[in-house]
């Protein structure tokens, strides 16, 4: 029934995640294995110019650009309602592609929340995350 819903956790705005989660979600990232990485240092640089590339097209460009550039089929019947939770989402984004301060840690208190293969264990934050690829991208 209309009205009976509501919001429990708005995690659409960086003050909304930081207040859900302690700290900002880097969910805008590329996910690779090492070994992955190692064997493809080509293929993952490409990868990285096109995400930091997009990045910067954030960055630049309002919530309403931005959904101009998508398919309808992205944003369904609703428009407007993706413009403005897109537009509330912007400041998460980094403007450069790097992993923004804090979190690797904010991804491990979730992950160890509720994962076993990462609750409890030692996790050396500086292993899973590199911005070595960012760095090269003019």
């Amino acid at each position: 029934m209309p009205g009976e819903a509501q919001v429990l956790v708005d995690m659409r705005t960086a003050e909304g995640t930081t207040q859900a989660l302690g700290g900002l979600y880097p969910a805008s990232s590329l996910y690779m294995q090492r070994a992955w990485v190692e064997g493809h240092k080509e293929q993952v640089q490409k990868l990285t110019r096109a995400f930091v590339k997009t990045m910067r097209f954030i960055e630049a460009h309002s919530a309403e650009e931005i959904a101009q550039k998508m398919p309808k089929d992205y944003y369904g019947n609703n428009r407007e309602l993706y413009v403005k939770a897109l537009g509330a989402s912007l400041p998460m984004f980094t403007d450069d592609g790097r992993m923004p301060a804090g979190g690797p840690e904010t991804v491990l208190k979730v992950l160890a929340s509720f994962d076993p293969t990462v609750k409890g264990k030692h996790v050396e934050l500086n292993r899973t995350y590199s911005n070595e690829f960012v760095e090269r991208v003019k």
